[in-house]
């Protein structure tokens, strides 16, 4: 096993700096561009949650398709730009799991951001049949997606490849975030 160019600081700090900017990207940019562009008023906005004033379904979707949106493009700089590659990947990572993520929490909480999709859509079964196919369905192309740019970093076998530690590392601090930010707010 090819050991980490990168030492344990640097990979929580990717693994944190990821999960802020998925996290600003869902609630800050998606959740209130979406409420300020079309005149709702932002009545909280946390780390974890988002509150405005009047409830809009465009504005509940805004977080999560600023996620898929982001994540899409820092998937599509990974080869084209100078900036880090390691959290670029995870950065799109990331926002790409994030929309997967709000997808199937809203079928199995029946809150969330696409709780209000999925009544417009149907109220009955063909809604959470949708809800599921979505989510599973994304989240299954959004990893071998990953796994290919991976697959083929992997082959490249230059200096600057990356190792399994390079993913689970950060992923462990970015969950360790999460978590800390659900539990104060």
């Amino acid at each position: 096993m090819t050991e980490s160019k990168y030492n344990l600081f640097t990979l929580a700090m990717i693994g944190v700096l990821g999960y802020m900017i998925a996290d600003i990207v869902h609630e800050v940019i998606g959740h209130g561009g979406t409420c300020l562009i079309v005149g709702n008023k932002v009545s909280l906005i946390t780390s974890a949650y988002f509150k405005s004033s009047p409830g809009n379904l465009l504005v509940d979707n805004g977080g999560p398709i600023a996620n898929l949106i982001f994540g899409g493009l820092a998937f599509t700089l990974l080869n084209k730009t100078n900036l880090p590659k390691l959290l670029l990947l995870h950065v799109a990572a990331y926002n790409l799991f994030w929309f997967s993520g709000t997808v199937l929490h809203s079928l199995v909480s029946h809150t969330g951001d696409w709780t209000f999709a999925i009544m417009e859509i149907s109220s009955g079964l063909a809604g959470k049949l949708i809800l599921l196919a979505a989510g599973v369905s994304s989240y299954a192309l959004f990893l071998r997606i990953l796994q290919s740019q991976l697959a083929g970093d992997s082959q490249s076998r230059h200096a600057n490849t990356i190792t399994r530690q390079d993913i689970l590392y950060p992923l462990l601090f970015a969950t360790t975030a999460r978590i800390c930010c659900w539990a104060v707010f």
